[in-house]
């Protein structure tokens, strides 16, 4: 039985247009952690989307989730609650371990949160961040989406 989107059918009941891009993240259905493979082993235990206007975390991920040959493949969008905006972002998860995600440049490698390389990775890119906000060099975060 295919889910129900709730929030989809009130702003069709209220018959509300809204821009499509907000049509878009209301089609999708909310995520539900964690996120199994079905052919190999993977599961997806946390998702941090970033949000590309002011790189605060977003929050009420909603999303599709597509599972390939050899590759998990999340398409989201995430709700900012600092600026009001909706982020969407593509992640492929792959049975050899690996993880990338897709930028306005194409697709990165993201760093495994497996290891404590890739946990250290992520801390020391987030307080190399913080600094150049603090003193004014800050640019748009390229970090990882999770």
């Amino acid at each position: 039985m295919e889910p129900k989107n709730h929030l989809q059918e009130q702003l069709i009941a209220a018959n509300v247009t809204v821009h499509p891009s907000v049509q878009k993240y209301v089609s999708l259905l909310p995520l539900e952690l964690p996120i199994k493979a079905q052919g190999f082993d993977a599961v997806v235990t946390s998702i941090t989307g970033l949000c590309k206007e002011c790189g605060a975390t977003t929050e009420q991920l909603r999303g599709k989730v597509r599972e390939h040959l050899h590759c998990l493949e999340l398409e989201a969008g995430g709700l900012c609650k600092s600026c009001h905006l909706i982020t969407y972002f593509k992640l492929r998860w792959y049975d050899d371990g690996r993880s990338i995600f897709q930028t306005d440049g194409g697709w990165k490698e993201g760093i495994s949160e497996r290891s404590q390389q890739g946990r250290l990775q992520i801390i020391i890119s987030v307080v190399c961040e913080e600094i150049d906000r603090l003193f004014g060099f800050a640019k748009k975060s390229s970090r990882p989406f999770f």
